[in-house]
């Protein structure tokens, strides 16, 4: 347990360097036969900003046999808004569903903020109530942006 904390921390201090080194931790930690969990994917996950990138990171949580969890979604939902990839982000709002995956307020406004029309804005508000979550400050100010 202490080693994968350790690893989780070397990871989070090569992101705050660069996403790139950050991966490269954690192909060596990999490689190093050191057991990585959810934590440490998440840790080199968090600075992605190249969809790219935190798509292949992902697709090896999966894998490596890591469960994605609400926070795996966050973050690759965040990925989608910093590359403006709208439909992506609804293909990662189905896989969560398709998961049983229940996503926090704060994945579903990141979904929000990157809806390509205020139609889609909507859509997703609706989903989001169907999910049984109260939309936030957040929301409804992401679907008010959508509308202009």
């Amino acid at each position: 347990m202490a080693s994968v904390f350790r690893a989780t921390k070397a990871i989070a201090e090569a992101a705050k360097r660069s996403s790139e080194e950050a991966l490269q931790r954690l192909a060596l930690l990999r490689r190093s036969n050191v057991e990585l969990d959810s934590a440490a994917h998440h840790a080199a996950l968090a600075p992605r900003g190249a969809w790219r990138g935190a798509q292949r990171l992902a697709r090896r949580m999966a894998q490596d046999g890591i469960s994605y969890n609400s926070i795996t979604f966050t973050l690759l939902l965040g990925a989608c808004r910093s590359g403006r990839r709208w439909q992506q982000a609804s293909a990662l709002l189905k896989n969560a569903e398709e998961m049983r995956t229940r996503l926090e307020v704060k994945a579903w406004n990141v979904a929000l903020g990157i809806c390509a029309s205020a139609e889609h804005a909507f859509q997703r508000l609706r989903q989001m109530r169907g999910a049984m979550l109260r939309p936030d400050e957040v929301s409804y100010g992401a679907v008010v942006t959508s509308c202009s």
